[in-house]
Formats: C-alpha cells, structure tokens, sequence
C-alpha cells in the first residue's frame, strides 16, 4: 500500500474516532439539557479541549512520518490511538462522573476498532487497561467525596475486563481469518504473475511493469530502458 494512502486511512480512523467522542459528549449536553445529569461547564469545556488536543496530535502524527518511529509494534497505527481513548475515557468518567454509563459504550465501540488487526492478548489488554482507568477516575471520585457504591462500580470495571475476554475469543478469529486471506490473495498474486512451469515473471506482470515505468516518466521525465 502506498505511503500516501496508509496516512488517508489512518487520519480517517481519527476523524472517526472524534466523531464518536463528539456524539458522546453531544449525549452529555442533550441529558444535561433534560435535567437528567448535572456538572460544571468547565469540566465540560476542559474534556472537550482534551478530546480535541489528542485527536489533532493523534491526525498529525501520520502526516508528518511520526507513525512510522511506531510500526514496529504498531503497524497498523492502532494502540497508540486506543491508548489515547484510554486516558480521555478516564478523564470523562472524573470531570463528568453522571455520565460514566457512557464508558461502557465507547469501551464496546473502541473494541470494533481491533477487528483484523489484533487478536485475543491485544483484546484482554484493552479490557483491563479500561478497567483499571475506569477504576482510577472512580477512587479519585470517591475521594473526593463523590457518592458511589464503590462495589457496584468494581464490578462493572470487572465487567469490562470480562467483555474484553470475551471480545478477544471473536477478534482472534477474525484476525486468523484475515490473515488467511491475506495469505490467499498473496498466492493468487504470485500465480497470475508468474509462470507456473518455470516460475518466472510472465507477460502480465511484464505489461504491468511496463505501463508503471511509462506512468512514471510521462509524470517525472527521464530515461528508461527496456531489454
């Protein structure tokens, strides 16, 4: 894949990464407006800030090769964005504690973000670094002085890393199968460019290598030579 589309497709996944935030902090105002939840316009304000300040880092990284130092253990550009996810779910739980129910939504949706490219272990870690983050903001509420039920709010942090597990059964075997594919359409291509008998590159792959050098020169000049 050519550098330039990997960097439209993973500006792409932050963009809708943001609109996701965004709907859910939209949710926020529409139940704040219904008299349903109550908190400060400053908290509110301050997590939008946040929200908007990782998701520019995190759409400006792949336009100036910043994902590429990454590749080696994120290739496909998607822990570092979900470790973001990590942090500012837990900043949204702390300044916006009414609205935690949320958590467990986007937990659900950030998961959908894994399909193909990571498998069970990736899967589990995300449940638990949910969990623990979701059980941070909840001790530092409950601190300071916030009314929960702290048994109930543990158990739904265990949930979460339970849903993980279970989501890392799924994603594990859609990864295998992507895999699968990969592999398959990799033969494939080996085989319609190849000759079967000898293995040689044949007349196919001899057009196409032709028209990619005349694409080239007619777009940056020069000289090539064809023997």
């Amino acid at each position: 894949m050519e550098r330039n589309d990997k960097v439209r497709i993973r500006q792409k996944g932050i963009a809708l990464s943001l609109v996701g935030t965004g709907g859910g902090l939209g949710i926020t105002l529409v139940f704040r407006a219904a008299g349903f939840w109550r908190f400060d316009t400053s908290s509110f304000m301050l997590l939008t800030a946040v929200v908007l300040g990782f998701h520019g880092l995190l759409w400006l990284a792949p336009r100036f090769g910043f994902d590429r130092r990454m590749e080696r253990w994120d290739p496909h550009y998607v822990y570092l964005p979900l470790g973001a996810v990590v942090v500012q779910l837990g900043l949204f739980v702390y300044l916006l504690p009414e609205a935690r129910i949320l958590f467990l939504h986007a937990f659900l949706v950030a998961l959908l973000f894994l399909t193909g490219v990571a498998g069970f272990r990736q899967a589990v870690a995300l449940g638990a670094l949910m969990a623990g983050s979701y059980l941070v903001a909840v001790l530092l509420l409950f601190r300071d002085g916030y009314d929960l039920v702290v048994g109930y709010e543990v158990a739904l942090a265990v949930l979460l890393f339970v849903l993980g597990c279970i989501a890392g059964v799924v994603l594990q075997r859609a990864y295998d199968l992507h895999q699968q594919a990969l592999r398959l359409r990799k033969k494939l291509e080996t085989l319609a460019l190849t000759d079967s008998l000898t293995g040689l590159p044949n007349r196919r792959q001899l057009e196409e290598r032709l028209a990619q050098e005349i694409d080239l020169r007619q777009r940056y000049g020069g000289t090539r030579l064809l023997c």
